[in-house]
């Protein structure tokens, strides 16, 4: 068995596998760097109008973005709220509430400008793996845009109690964090991070299906 062993690990040598392989790993990370950049500027930060960051979301199309129903509850006597893009922090933009659903948890702002970011797109629910890395992008503590990286932990419907809805992560989720997308490894949103459980080094996200059901009902009209 360890012959075997010994000649199967030369073979990889000297076919160049060992080689490869590296190389792969290597544009693994300069996958995730390319995305993150990518992504930078279609991740919003949402801010009351006394000027405190409340939560993120991230653009579904140029004039809409989807966030927590609980960031979107804090609208301002003129019914809107201020989102900025990236790093573009001196340009915000007024954004009204168009659409919410307490119960799903989920909101969507109405952009007064089309911008030209990126919109992200939703990961299939049947392309979504135990285990797969995932990134979670937001604005927590009003910080700005930070990345936390970690992976899928539980797939909806797979565990016991209150949390069963949701999809599960490692990643770190703090407070400024809801709202924002959970993306996979080719940029697709995952999830919407929505809470994380103290003690626990668990964050939850509300799956990618039932955020393309909510924005089918609400913005396809």
């Amino acid at each position: 068995m360890k012959n075997t062993f010994f000649i199967l690990a030369a073979f990889l040598l000297l076919s160049g596998c060992g080689r490869l392989l590296w190389e792969a790993s290597c544009e693994s990370e300069n996958r995730w760097e390319k995305l993150l950049a990518q992504a930078h500027d279609s991740v919003a930060a949402v801010i009351a109008q006394n000027q405190k960051p409340i939560g993120s979301g991230f653009l579904i199309d140029p004039q809409h973005i989807v966030t927590a129903s609980h960031v979107a509850q804090t609208l301002g006597p003129d019914g809107t709220l201020t989102v900025t893009f990236g790093k573009n922090i001196n340009r915000p933009i007024q954004a009204r509430l168009v659409a919410e659903d307490a119960a799903a948890g989920l909101a969507v702002l109405e952009l007064e400008q089309v911008v030209s970011h990126q919109p992200f797109v939703l990961a299939a629910a049947e392309d979504i793996q135990l285990g797969e890395p995932v990134v979670a992008l937001g604005n927590p503590f009003g910080m700005g845009l930070v990345a936390s990286a970690g992976i899928v932990g539980a797939l909806p419907g797979t565990v016991q109690g209150g949390t069963s809805a949701y999809l599960h992560t490692d990643a770190a989720i703090h407070p400024g964090n809801s709202g924002g997308p959970l993306l996979d490894h080719c940029g697709r949103v995952v999830g919407l991070v929505t809470a994380h459980l103290r003690g626990g080094g668990i964050g939850l996200a509300i799956p990618s299906k039932e955020i393309a059901r909510f924005i089918d009902l609400n913005l396809s009209k």
